[in-house]
């Protein structure tokens, strides 16, 4: 998202405070599973009953008065207000950041996960809007893109060591949080013999320096794909494209590699062996 994107760019403090709670709310996504995990352990379940996310976004949606006894009598009190789920602007780089983590989170827990639908898909907080004259792609929509079209289907173990890379983040409640600043998936595609890791740098204008080492296997060729937004705020809407994909050529000779993390929220790199 930002400095490599743009080096002067400037942050303002109400988007860095925005940005912050959603990284402190990624903070306790694996809470929630550890938890459940624990029950189900417990009572002897873990092996018999999965954990299920029927649905899951970083947004609620807008519906107001849904949950209250006076709902409205009127199109311009229940139907109309809903229209704010529409503004393409509230969809950043907070949400790309977000789902990535949550999509790590559950191929880490793979074994207990066994269901997680993003909802909604279309409009209202989903990661395509539709207008009359075609569709936007949110940014949400190019992180699926990328779990999609470029991670294996095996989920992998790995490990960070060295040292250790955090931030200091503050929730929406006002309570400070140090959470790491890097979260990775190391996945294996078993048909075609690549290995895939997804890699989130949740800083907002840090870069972070990583070293991969394949354990027990040479990496001949690689390539990083990107998801790629010019601010914390940046956003995709009808003529406007603040982020994007990005897909580089293919680079060789490669057994490891550094790389450095510019800004850029949402990486992954893809290594044949």
């Amino acid at each position: 998202m930002m400095k490599r994107v743009d080096p002067t760019i400037e942050l303002s403090a109400a988007a860095l405070a925005d940005y912050d709670a959603v990284m402190a709310y990624t903070n306790q996504i694996p809470d929630i599973v550890n938890r459940v995990r624990g029950l189900l352990t417990a009572m002897g379940l873990d092996k018999k009953v999965k954990i299920a996310f029927d649905e899951w976004n970083l947004r609620g949606w807008h519906h107001p008065n849904i949950h209250t006894t006076y709902q409205g009598l009127s199109k311009e009190e229940y139907l109309d207000p809903r229209d704010e789920n529409d503004d393409n602007t509230k969809y950043t780089m907070a949400d790309a950041v977000f789902s990535a983590c949550f999509l790590n989170m559950c191929g880490r827990n793979s074994d207990i996960v066994g269901m997680a639908n993003f909802a909604p898909i279309v409009n209202t907080r989903g990661c395509i809007y539709t207008y009359d004259k075609g569709i936007v792609l949110r940014s949400t929509y190019h992180v699926f893109d990328l779990y999609v079209n470029y991670l294996g289907d095996l989920a992998l173990d790995g490990w960070l060591y060295g040292e250790e890379q955090t931030m200091v983040v503050k929730s929406k409640e006002g309570e400070v949080y140090t959470i790491n600043t890097l979260d990775i998936l190391p996945t294996y595609d078993s048909k075609n013999d690549m290995y895939s890791l997804a890699i989130v740098n949740k800083s907002a204008d840090k870069n972070q320096q990583l070293m991969i080492e394949a354990m027990d296997t040479s990496l001949s060729e690689y390539r990083i794909v990107t998801v790629n937004g010019n601010s914390t705020e940046a956003y995709n809407d009808i003529n406007h494209t603040g982020v994007s994909l990005l897909i580089p050529i293919i680079s060789w000779g490669f057994s490891y590699h550094f790389l450095e993390y510019c800004g850029e929220v949402r990486k992954i790199i893809k290594a044949n062996s």
